[in-house]
């Protein structure tokens, strides 16, 4: 479904989808070749506590559970949930509701929170990946309204195709699939902040005799949906485009000391704000291209993270895609603040 542009927009990206108490079972992907598996890949302990303590911090946030309420996120985005929440048994809340936002635009958050932009039908590039997620008490609690949850994703460009997509996991993988139902919109952002319900304007807001104008983006994201799922990301997207060059396939080595289990893989595509998880393993040997196309004349940063007995391992090589590319990735001892350093120079 494609951006439709819009002067003013009373709702904007209703995301009910984050906090239903309907439980859907997520849908298996669309590949090149049918019988590969949806990615089931396990990560050791070891990995997991990497990016678990590298990964984009949440934003915390408090409101009534009767109230409607809009925040201000660090991008500038603004996100505004409506009042009405239940448990997971459909019983009403009332009290406080916490709130916990987190935010992905870089390509370096989303190797470190592991968020890439691989889906069901190929490589994307991402406007913003967010999750939302209401609890009480320590527990989750879900809109009952179909309005729950309207958001505003900045952008410094017009791009009028982005697409909706809905994240599954399975295990520690992650896939995005695309919802061909639900618009994505683009607005002005001088619209998006005369809406006096939001608490405070971010320190980059200017007001203008009469309104507030945003210096850094001149446009919003918008999306409106009344979706129910149990997914908790969200992520505006566009396929990376195949420039005419054709599929490849990339083969990425590696010593014998480092397997799927113990080490992830990233592919960074250079041109393109997207980075893909390499999962199918064999032989000491990554390989991407398979199941999904990757497409020949691409300029890309391959990135070998691993954690074995205690010390980490990092690795980069930097190639062009053409046909069957093979990379003998060097995986070294390194320390947590150099692999932060790198990924974070990307």
């Amino acid at each position: 479904m494609r951006i439709t542009t819009s002067k003013i927009l009373t709702a904007t990206a209703i995301v009910g989808l984050l906090f239903s108490c309907k439980k859907e079972q997520p849908v298996d992907p669309v590949v090149n070749n049918p019988a590969n598996p949806t990615p089931t890949t396990t990560m050791s302990q070891e990995l997991l506590s990497f990016f678990e303590r590298n990964e984009v911090a949440p934003q915390t946030f408090s409101m009534n559970a009767n109230e409607t309420k809009k925040f201000v996120l660090a991008s500038d985005a603004q996100v505004q949930i409506s009042g009405g929440f239940v448990d997971a048994s459909g019983n009403s809340v009332t009290g406080n509701v916490d709130i916990e936002i987190q935010e992905i635009y870089s390509k370096s958050n989303m190797i470190l929170s592991n968020k890439p932009t691989l889906s069901n039908q190929g490589i994307l590039t991402s406007a913003g990946e967010f999750s939302i997620i209401a609890s009480q008490n320590g527990t989750r609690v879900y809109s009952a309204n179909s309005n729950g949850v309207e958001v505003f994703v900045p952008t410094a460009n017009n791009q009028t195709d982005m697409d909706f997509w809905i994240a599954s996991e399975n295990d520690d993988d992650f896939l995005w699939e695309v919802v061909d139902s639900v618009d994505v919109d683009l607005t002005d952002s001088t619209d998006v902040w005369q809406d006096s319900i939001f608490i405070d304007p971010m320190d980059s807001m200017v007001w203008d005799s009469t309104v507030w104008v945003d210096p850094i983006y001149d446009y919003y994201y918008n999306v409106t949906t009344s979706i129910y799922n149990n997914f908790d990301w969200i992520n505006l997207d566009v396929l990376v485009p195949s420039q005419g060059c054709g599929t490849g396939l990339l083969n990425i080595n590696v010593t014998e000391d480092f397997t799927q289990y113990n080490t992830s893989v990233f592919v960074v595509i250079t041109d393109y704000n997207g980075v893909v998880n390499v999962y199918s393993y064999d032989d000491h040997t990554f390989t991407l291209g398979n199941y999904y196309e990757l497409y020949n004349c691409l300029n890309v940063d391959v990135i070998g993270i691993s954690a074995i007995d205690g010390e980490l391992y990092f690795g980069t090589e930097n190639v062009t895609i053409d046909g069957t590319t093979e990379v003998n990735l060097h995986l070294v001892p390194t320390t947590e603040d150099q692999i932060l350093s790198q990924i974070n120079n990307l």
